[in-house]
């Protein structure tokens, strides 16, 4: 049976929920929501540096469930990222002024 419905939480260790307890996402074949789906709920803690575990928990049309834990936690990290610089041209590190070309447009950066 094809999964139907999909769960994420996030945790403070591999066991637990304590982060996002579980949101459901009623799955359709498509992810133009992401797995949370609209999820607009507030974590209870955005403390700096603090891991959080994904765990996903899927369950099939038939109810069976199976559930995983990431391998590696992922960090909170609050501040502002830093911006790079993004040109427009196929020479790395050049900016254009102006091109001839109607049918190509190039872009590189740096320090992202």
């Amino acid at each position: 049976s094809a999964i139907k419905e999909a769960d994420i939480g996030l945790g403070l260790t591999k066991f637990d929920v304590l982060v996002m307890n579980w949101v459901r996402h009623n799955y359709t074949g498509s992810h133009e929501h992401g797995i949370a789906g609209e999820y607009r709920g507030k974590l209870t803690t955005e403390e700096e540096g603090v891991p959080f575990w994904v765990k996903l928990r899927a369950i099939n049309g038939v109810d069976l469930r199976g559930m995983g834990v990431s391998d590696t936690p992922i960090i909170a990290d609050n501040t502002a990222p830093i911006p790079g610089e993004l040109l427009d041209g196929s020479l790395l590190g050049r900016d254009l002024n102006w091109t001839m070309e109607q049918n190509e447009v190039c872009a590189n950066w740096k320090d992202f």
